[in-house]
């Protein structure tokens, strides 16, 4: 009597993909896909052939194999890992194989794939909260002086925000300069006292917080420049007394020396 192994001619189907189509939003925690055989198999031999094994891969023309920075083939639970690498954000279509692990030309390929979507947050950001902005003086003909703003805060929070101001009379540019990357205002101004007129002129400026890399969102919060005329003011301007001397004039003479 011959014994022969049958499994080598057994077959076997795939349920439907049970798995939906899933979003990770870069940051947040992992998400975990389980599964376990008997919800991917059916028409199974009714012999025992032994494990089965599960691989995801790429649903491409070449079933490449996932990236392992952002996908982990775990057992009974498939991953999209924790991760914050921009680069990755993208569109992924996945899809399976089942095999019998002692019995490998036995195997059948899903081919209804589901889809994992990785997003940034920072692409539409929820909002930017501007941050509480400190009126200014400065005096023509003062020495320079930097006013630098605070940080505005973006929901998420690691997203990067762009400044750039704007000020409701722009003669009173001619004061200042401002860099965006540091948030830095620079007030100068040695001439022209048209800005402060005869005692002084408020200038209103505008700070603009901007995030999102797509759809974007912006805070924005104003202060006061006061410009100041230094010509009523005893710190900038003083008059120098000279000493008089005393004359005497007889009436007819010519003018005295020194009047």
């Amino acid at each position: 009597m011959t014994l022969q192994d049958p499994c080598p001619d057994v077959n076997f189907s795939l349920k439907a993909n049970p798995f939906s189509d899933s979003t990770y939003v870069l940051r947040d925690p992992e998400i975990g896909l389980p599964w376990v055989i008997n919800g991917l198999v059916e028409n199974l031999p009714i012999v025992d052939c032994g494990a089965m094994k599960v691989t995801f891969f790429n649903d491409d023309v070449g079933q490449t194999l996932l990236d392992i920075t952002i996908f982990e083939d775990a057992s009974n639970n498939f991953k999209v890992k924790y991760n914050e690498d921009v680069l990755v954000k993208g569109t992924y279509p996945l899809t399976y194989q089942v095999e019998y692990v002692n019995y490998g030309t036995i195997f059948q390929v899903q081919t209804v794939p589901f889809t994992v979507t990785i997003i940034d947050p920072c692409d539409e950001p929820v909002s930017v909260t501007p941050a509480a902005l400190t009126g200014q003086e400065y005096t023509i003909t003062q020495a320079s002086f930097d006013y630098q703003t605070p940080v505005y805060t973006a929901d998420p929070v690691w997203c990067a925000i762009t400044y750039d101001y704007s000020i409701a009379t722009p003669a009173g540019d001619a004061a200042l300069t401002f860099d965006p990357v540091t948030r830095t205002f620079s007030f100068s101004q040695d001439t022209d006292l048209s800005l402060s007129g005869a005692t002084f002129t408020d200038y209103t400026i505008t700070v603009t917080g901007q995030a999102g890399n797509i759809t974007p969102v912006q805070g924005q919060e104003s202060f006061s420049l006061r410009l100041k005329n230094p010509c009523i003011d005893p710190t900038y301007v003083t008059i120098a007394q000279v000493p008089l001397v005393n004359q005497a004039y007889d009436l007819y003479d010519f003018d005295p020396t020194g009047l």
